[in-house]
């Protein structure tokens, strides 16, 4: 399956692209987040919150502007985690890509990736830019068109794979 990744330095654009995404039905199976979390908030309620077994009501019903960005993503993307993955810090990981970096708490996430699957150009993508500092969108799908259009109109640095 292709993918693109959408490189965004500003988290609002992000946030924007993925209720777009999703209004052209693409789900969490197509769409997975990395960011680094930015305060203690992001931390305490993605530890709070193990997205991977609630759902998306109870989690929604909960989320407000004091759960920070991982609250706002996790009410958008059901599955997910925060992870503490040496070199990066504190990682939240939403959608897709959640199962594929289980485990990657003791480990570098290039190499989680790598294992799983994932091209080494795109996984060493993900962590440069998250080290970076910037919030990261993977599409998957077959036809990568509107969503490609989707992330640059946003404004996302956008690579294929």
């Amino acid at each position: 399956m292709k993918m693109v990744l959408g490189s965004f330095t500003n988290y609002d654009a992000a946030y924007e692209a993925i209720i777009n995404l999703e209004n052209l039905g693409l789900t969490d199976d197509n769409i997975s987040v990395v960011s680094k979390c930015v305060d203690r908030v992001d931390m305490e309620f993605g530890a709070e919150f193990n997205l991977i077994n609630d759902t998306r009501e109870d989690l929604v019903s909960g989320v407000g502007p004091e759960q920070g960005k991982f609250g706002e993503l996790g009410a958008l993307i059901e599955r997910g985690t925060v992870m503490n993955i040496p070199e990066l810090g504190s990682t939240m990981i939403l959608g897709a890509l959640t199962e594929k970096v289980e485990g990657a708490a003791s480990e570098r996430m290039l190499g989680s990736l790598v294992q799983q699957g994932v091209n080494r150009n795109m996984a060493e993508k993900i962590e440069d830019d998250v080290k970076a500092g910037k919030t990261i969108i993977i599409v998957e799908e077959e036809n990568l068109n509107q969503a490609t259009e989707v992330l640059k109109n946003q404004g996302a640095s956008i690579s294929l794979y």
